[in-house]
């Protein structure tokens, strides 16, 4: 039991620090999607085969949502860069989506 948690903790540990250098939304909600699925995996199945599976199905939940918030920045930026130009509203900077 002792080790099983130890081993969460320091996958979540992982997790966090794999997020952290991520660019987009999307490399974060894949790195972070990754993590939590091979976890739950290994919870759930508690086998080799099972953590891959959770891992990539994580990987691909993740980045998919990931992916929706980074279109949802773009065109929320795009809007702002409109009503600036219109003099409505001074623009934001936009998001930093360079892939």
């Amino acid at each position: 039991m002792k080790k099983s948690l130890t081993v969460i903790f320091l996958a979540g540990v992982l997790i966090v620090a794999l997020a952290a250098g991520c660019a987009t939304k999307m490399q974060s909600g894949a790195a972070i999607g990754t993590g939590a699925g091979a976890i739950a995996g290994q919870i759930i199945g508690g086998s080799t085969g099972a953590t891959l599976i959770g891992a990539g199905a994580g990987a691909l939940v993740g980045g998919v949502v990931g992916h929706i918030l980074d279109e949802e920045d773009r065109k929320k930026a795009a809007e702002e860069i409109e009503e600036s130009s219109r003099g409505k509203k001074k623009p934001q900077s936009l998001p930093d989506n360079s892939e």
